[in-house]
């Protein structure tokens, strides 16, 4: 399929990294690659010269960063090791 000029194609997820220099060299073709998980959208392999939006307004980046570090400081710490983890489960 082609998208504003723009080969794109796409590839489920461990396609993608069983023959990931191809789609890197598909890349540099100019060949968008778009990689699914389970259907869904996961990741883009895109030309070194494509252009990537980012979010147009920065406070949308500082409430999601905002909302991480609340849900963050909700969370119990858990412990440091494995080892410790082990311990705290024979406890």
């Amino acid at each position: 399929m082609k998208t504003h000029g723009t080969k794109t194609q796409s590839v489920g997820a461990f396609e993608a990294k069983t023959n990931l220099s191809r789609y890197l060299a598909d890349a540099e073709r100019g060949v968008v690659t778009v990689v699914t998980k389970r259907g869904r959208v996961t990741a883009k392999i895109v030309p070194p010269n494509a252009e990537v939006s980012l979010p147009e307004d920065p406070s949308d980046l500082e409430a999601l960063l905002g909302r991480a570090r609340t849900l963050r400081a909700k969370t119990r710490p858990g412990p440091d090791t494995a080892s410790a983890l082990v311990r705290a489960a024979r406890r």
